[in-house]
């Protein structure tokens, strides 16, 4: 008897910790990020067409269609660029669109790509999200960066809005040693190599 009421319990907990707290499922959007060799961070935003109805200007809430996600990719840009900002050092750096589509999954997504045109110098860039926590406060930005071959995940929510990568500190000094460490024992297995052949043609002209 105990252990069905512990079942129950902890079900029920489920159930109130769930993102469901305001009667539906919270919102999410996937950020995909590059920061390129040249100081370019380059975006890919996913948002799913169930929570476009704002940013398009849709009536009654609705998802929108991939028609109208196709139509609607400048407004789309609009909306979304305003609450998204990318920072090297403090100071912000121009986004410039790259495209924008759909993409049919489980679920119908509007895809956004831009760039952030930073200094290719910089020590460390931010960024900065701010979307749809006005209308749902559990919304949840999934993103993934890549830097200097390594990839850091961050999860984007109302009392975490800043992601900030130290540019510096992510640079990969460690393949550089181990290029320099297979370089010297290619080096030494040529030498090795040379000095066995020599010997061994060697031989039999001096026995000759």
């Amino acid at each position: 008897m105990t252990r069905h009421i512990l079942l129950f319990l902890s079900a029920c907990a489920v159930i109130l910790l769930s993102p469901r707290v305001y009667g539906h499922f919270a919102t999410m959007t996937h950020s995909r990020v590059t920061i390129e060799p040249s100081g370019d961070v380059a975006y890919t935003l996913q948002v799913s067409a169930s929570d476009l109805s704002e940013a398009l200007a849709l009536p009654g809430h609705r998802a929108a269609t991939v028609e109208e996600i196709r139509a609607g990719e400048d407004r789309l840009f609009e909306y979304f660029l305003a609450r998204l900002r990318i920072e090297a050092d403090g100071a912000p750096c121009p986004l410039e669109r790259r495209g924008a589509g759909n993409v049919e999954d489980i679920e119908i997504k509007a895809e956004l790509r831009f760039v952030g045109r930073c200094p290719a110098k910089a020590r460390a860039v931010d960024i900065v999200y701010d979307l749809l926590f006005d209308h749902d406060p559990q919304h949840l930005g999934l993103l993934e960066l890549t830097h200097a071959g390594g990839t850091a995940r961050f999860e984007f929510t109302r009392t975490a809005r800043r992601y900030r990568v130290d540019l510096l500190a992510a640079a990969p000094r460690r393949p550089l040693a181990v290029a320099g460490l297979a370089a010297l024992l290619l080096a030494t297995a040529a030498i090795t190599t040379k000095g066995w052949l020599a010997r061994r043609g060697g031989g039999p002209r001096g026995e000759g």
